[in-house]
């Protein structure tokens, strides 16, 4: 890549980066530009399918079933719809349902269509349904097939180019990053929005304490699964040039960024029997540093300074 794929600026520096999450600790090269500071992976593998094998974690997930399922639905159906002292009450009860509130937050009602891009098998999907959202449907190309929810579609086969219909949300949960082609993709998201639609991307951010003090070990740089990984800067302008104005832009990142990150700083893959996200009884972490990461993570967020952002994103006039 002799140039920025966002801007078109020259590249600052380039980064050697590990594969690990799966420990390969193969070595992939990506780009920061010096003008609007997205940082890219010079060439995208042309074997990339490899790097999300079977058991990657958006392909394992299997949304509930049977009373589990009931159970979660008659937890989530108030979210949205139940006066605001009772949803907060909710928020601080449920934490894992965070993104249903977030929904409620924006202005989301059971009435709108949402389309999810990337969604894997399905799980948010289904907590958005449980939640009263009937509208809602997913799509994966790399799915291996439709996936039912009943007698209906829950995730399409397809890229997004090749959907169909209007939306009033279009979601990208950090989805997008994994996307060679930004501005291709945020365009036709675009598309299928209806009248006073947006889309709403999360991704990580460059633009974050995690990736200045971890550099080469930041956990979410993610090689080379992930193409993209934005400033706040540059996803305002991939937005512009796809008809796209941010509308508003705040963090969400979590402890995990700063455990994976420190994991990779002593050479243990995300995967690692040693690792947080394998088991926190024998994680290299004592339950009061992970308290204490979390602690940072929300402080870090409200300095917008995470390294996850989310955007919520509406059409330019």
């Amino acid at each position: 890549m002799s140039a920025c794929r966002i801007c078109g600026g020259a590249i600052a520096r380039t980064l050697d980066v590990r594969e690990m999450m799966f420990g390969t600790r193969e070595r992939f090269a990506y780009e920061l530009c010096g003008d609007c500071g997205c940082l890219q992976i010079a060439e995208v593998p042309r074997d990339v399918a490899r790097h999300y094998p079977a058991d990657y974690y958006s392909f394992a997930q299997r949304p509930p079933a049977g009373l589990k399922r009931l159970r979660r639905r008659l937890k989530r159906r108030p979210i949205l719809a139940a006066p605001a002292l009772i949803a907060a009450a909710l928020k601080r009860a449920f934490p894992r349902d965070a993104l249903l509130h977030l929904y409620r937050d924006i202005g989301i009602t059971v009435h709108d269509r949402i389309l999810d891009v990337g969604t894997g098998s399905g799980e948010h999907v289904v907590a958005l349904r449980d939640a009263g959202i009937t509208g809602a449907v997913g799509l994966d190309p790399f799915v291996p097939h439709d996936i039912m929810d009943g007698d209906r579609v829950l995730v399409h086969r397809r890229d997004l180019a090749d959907m169909t219909g209007e939306f009033d949300l279009v979601t990208f949960h950090h989805a997008l990053e994994h996307v060679p082609d930004q501005v291709a993709s945020l365009a036709q998201a675009r598309a299928r929005l209806a009248p006073q639609g947006r889309v709403l991307v999360r991704v990580p951010c460059v633009s974050s304490w995690a990736f200045e003090h971890y550099g080469v070990d930041w956990v979410n740089l993610d090689a080379p699964r992930h193409c993209c990984l934005h400033s706040h800067e540059s996803i305002r302008r991939a937005a512009a040039r796809a008809g796209l104005e941010v509308e508003r832009l705040w963090c969400d990142a979590n402890a995990m960024s700063i455990m994976g990150s420190e994991q990779y700083r002593r050479d243990i893959p995300l995967t690692d029997p040693r690792s947080f996200a394998r088991t926190k009884s024998g994680s290299i972490f004592s339950a009061a540093e992970r308290a204490a990461f979390e602690r940072q993570a929300a402080a870090l967020n409200r300095e917008l300074r995470g390294d996850w952002i989310c955007v919520l994103l509406r059409a330019a006039p």
